[in-house]
């Protein structure tokens, strides 16, 4: 099914891209989407990405770590960060311990220090408010009293930063969508965001962010599953029935159906809040982007053929802050 191969597919990314972490040049400029699901980072055609999951720990913990993981020390408290952190944050504030840890580390691991300019990305529900894109700023500029990766103290200062709409990195990238009006549906973990932009520029009045993100999915089969099976499903559970397009019960692949209807429901939902917005897709270019378009690409084309689904997705933010932040400091 198209959704397991979605699935293999953003798990092949991840997995090719941790592997350059150990970043050991100095880089002056960052673009970092720090993600529900994962933090993507990139400094010039460097990449870094891992899990945005965290366990708080106490300073002294010496546990080897693996995979994608950090131990990082900020503001005198320890946490594990990446592959082995236990904990996520689900909630739409961007003004986190989290984001910001997982913001600093990124820039840390491809080689920032000292004096650093920065994109970031934020809900578009918070960047179409003056007020609130200001305080997200200076909320990520304030350095940390302390900050250690891998015991490893480390001195960065967000000389400059720039704030940009969750979901407009293909917007940047893309000479297609240059002079022409385009509707930005991007799907992550937590939330969903939707803009329209003309021209590349976006239309302030067409913003909107809903809870609407692979966590519905997840919930959803966790529920339903649980019930029917008589299970008590994990989180690598789910990730598997999504992978394998069902559920494995007694030897044999059951519950397609279930996952499906779930897919297909999630994607009707998302629809369903555009045209409560008074906004008709059929009349405009439409772009999906962000990791959880990739796993409801085949429900989407069945809903909306013309819509593209960007190739590179769960990257396609970065590229495009990447893109801006070099060329607004002319590098």
């Amino acid at each position: 099914m198209m959704y397991a191969k979605s699935i293999q597919k953003i798990e092949s990314m991840y997995a090719k891209s941790i592997h350059k972490e150990d970043i050991r040049m100095i880089n002056k400029i960052f673009a970092v989407d720090a993600g529900k699901f994962a933090t993507k980072a990139m400094a010039g055609d460097k990449r870094l990405m891992f899990r945005s999951n965290y366990t708080r720990i106490d300073e002294s913990n010496s546990i080897p770590l693996e995979g994608c993981s950090f131990k990082v020390e900020i503001d005198n408290k320890a946490y594990i960060l990446g592959d082995m952190g236990e904990e996520s944050d689900y909630s739409l504030e961007k003004q986190s311990v989290l984001h910001k840890m997982a913001t600093y580390t990124a820039i840390a691991k491809l080689g920032g220090r000292d004096e650093v300019k920065v994109s970031v990305g934020c809900p578009v529900s918070i960047f179409k408010s003056d007020e609130n894109r200001k305080l997200y700023a200076e909320y990520m500029k304030e350095q940390p009293q302390m900050f250690k990766v891998d015991d490893v103290s480390i001195k960065i200062k967000i000389d400059k930063i720039v704030v940009l709409p969750e979901g407009s990195g293909p917007i940047y990238t893309d000479e297609r969508f240059k002079d022409k009006r385009v509707a930005v549906i991007d799907l992550g973990g937590r939330n969903m965001n939707f803009t329209i932009y003309n021209n590349r520029l976006p239309q302030v009045s067409s913003m909107f962010t809903e809870n609407y993100g692979s966590m519905d999915i997840e919930t959803l089969i966790k529920q339903q599953f649980d019930t029917k099976y008589r299970c008590s499903l994990e989180d690598k559970d789910v990730r598997a029935i999504l992978e394998q397009g069902g559920i494995k019960y007694k030897g044999q692949l059951e519950g397609q159906k279930h996952v499906k209807e779930i897919l297909e429901g999630y994607v009707d939902k998302v629809l369903a809040r555009v045209q409560k917005a008074n906004f008709n897709l059929d009349t405009m270019d439409v772009v999906f982007t962000g990791g959880t378009s990739l796993l409801v690409e085949e429900e989407i084309k069945q809903r909306l053929s013309h819509a593209e689904v960007i190739k590179d997705a769960q990257w396609s933010n970065a590229e495009g802050f990447n893109k801006i932040v070099r060329s607004k400091f002319d590098v």
